[in-house]
């Protein structure tokens, strides 16, 4: 299974990484960021990036959070944390609305593969 994005990049890394899964047909139609803002709340679990462009505008937002649960270590028998869900979400500005892509994980060595989808939103997504 994909590993979840690693958010701790510098800022150099988001530069090539901002348009990862932005589908081919809209790469011309997104503002290209040229700044990155990482955000972390570590209460809830979750990042995000925000990206903006040269006017200073929102152009791009990623978050990633993971809900993590006991399991037991079969060697040790000691508990340890594993994601059991785990949702990924990058955002495009676009013309007048954005381009969402949900990425949703499922437990760690999970058989089922990642679900992705991707929507047209008004406004930007939280």
């Amino acid at each position: 299974m994909e590993r979840l994005p690693d958010l701790t990049r510098d800022e150099t890394s988001w530069r090539r990484e901002w348009q990862r899964y932005l589908p081919a047909d809209y790469r011309r139609r997104t503002a290209v960021p040229i700044r990155f803002e990482r955000e972390a709340d570590l209460q809830a679990g979750g990042v995000r990036v925000m990206g903006f462009d040269r006017w200073g505008e929102n152009c791009f937002y990623h978050h990633v959070y993971e809900v993590p649960a006991p399991i037991v270590d079969d060697e040790e028998g000691a508990f340890q944390e594993a994601r059991c869900y785990g949702q990924s979400v990058f955002a495009w500005r676009l013309a007048g609305n954005w381009l969402v892509c949900t990425r949703e994980h499922g437990a760690a060595g999970a058989c089922r593969p990642e679900r992705r989808h991707y929507a047209l939103a008004a406004t930007l997504p939280r």
